[in-house]
């Protein structure tokens, strides 16, 4: 494989982009943690930084921030409060991994240096690997610990990182949106989904800036959300029914669907907005669902027009999966007059 180096007129070698060839210890650390030899190591790097590139990562930025923490954990609440930095927006696992450690270890009250942070990977496991091996072993620990990262930069870095990510999150949904409109889903759908978007993008903004004054926030907020429930809900909002088991929780809140649906007053005391209202069940079968919500409908005085075309069901049980996974269903503010989950 020809990997386009050559030496210049003081004798270093250089790679096609000018740059010098003499690698890093944690350059080292990782070629050698990756089983590679020189070649395919430059040929490795040459594709990362196109990779990078095109997908909205920095990698260098994700090794200082790491490489401070390791040297000075107390930097943490300016890395994780101020700049918001999660686990999540790492590009890279061993990087992501190797924070979430960090953060755990912190908040336990554990100290951290390279070598309690080695240890504490070597009795963890991420599937059938030891997290120590996963991360590049004790090796790469150590480089990141001798990286040449300054302390008063971790801002910088964790912004950096928390940037690059929100790219990766504002791309990804951008090609969710072509994938809907190519498979024609209806108009309003990718609309709504673009709305609720911008109303998440604009909050995320608003928490960025900090505290508001009283001023700010009245001019930012001039009108409460519209109301589900008169007294009880606004849309966006989550309400919650607690009771010990077999108290009629889930035939309390079907009656609160079927309200909804039909723009009914609830219990005779609450107004309802009418709206399209979708139930996310994750205890009853089909079955179950399709015999007792007749039975709930037929009790409140409904026909069967009055509510099937306006109530969707997801019956999730045996599933035991989070609803975000459904992506397809637009769980945004303005298309379900009312989301109920079991």
């Amino acid at each position: 494989m020809a990997s386009g180096n050559y030496t210049d007129g003081n004798g270093t070698r250089r790679n096609r982009h000018g740059d010098s060839v003499v690698m890093s210890e944690e350059d080292r650390a990782e070629m050698n943690r990756l089983n590679m030899n020189g070649e395919q190591w430059l040929a490795y790097c040459e594709q990362r930084r196109q990779k990078a590139a095109a997908i909205h990562a920095d990698i260098e930025a994700e090794k200082g921030v790491l490489s401070v923490l390791i040297r000075a954990p107390q930097l943490l609440p300016q890395a994780a409060e101020q700049e918001g930095l999660k686990p999540r927006h790492f590009y890279d696992d061993a990087h992501r991994e190797l924070y979430r450690v960090v953060t755990d270890m912190a908040g336990s009250g554990k100290p951290v240096d390279s070598i309690t942070l080695i240890s504490e990977l070597g009795k963890r496991q991420i599937g059938d690997a030891l997290a120590l091996d996963a991360v590049g072993g004790s090796a790469y620990v150590f480089s990141l610990m001798r990286m040449e990262a300054m302390e008063s930069n971790i801002g910088w870095y964790a912004s950096e990182i928390v940037e690059q990510a929100e790219r990766r999150r504002q791309e990804s949904f951008a090609v969710q949106l072509v994938e809907q409109i190519q498979r024609r889903l209806p108009s309003e759908i990718v609309a709504e989904q673009i709305c609720h978007f911008a109303e998440s993008e604009r909050e995320k903004q608003t928490k960025k800036a900090g505290p508001l004054t009283m001023k700010d926030l009245r001019k930012a907020h001039t009108d409460l959300r519209p109301v589900v429930i008169e007294g009880l809900a606004r849309e966006g909002e989550v309400v919650n029914v607690i009771a010990a088991p077999k108290m009629g929780k889930s035939w309390l809140v079907t009656g609160l669907a079927l309200a909804v649906c039909t723009g009914r007053w609830w219990l005779q005391t609450f107004r309802t907005v009418k709206g399209k209202v979708l139930i996310i069940d994750n205890e009853l079968h089909p079955e179950t669902s399709a015999h007792r919500i007749p039975k709930v409908a037929e009790a409140l005085g409904l026909a069967d027009e009055d509510y099937q075309d306006d109530l969707l069901i997801e019956n999730m049980r045996g599933s035991l999966r989070d609803i975000n996974w459904r992506s397809q269903i637009s769980i945004a503010t303005g298309r379900w007059g009312f989301l109920e989950e079991n």
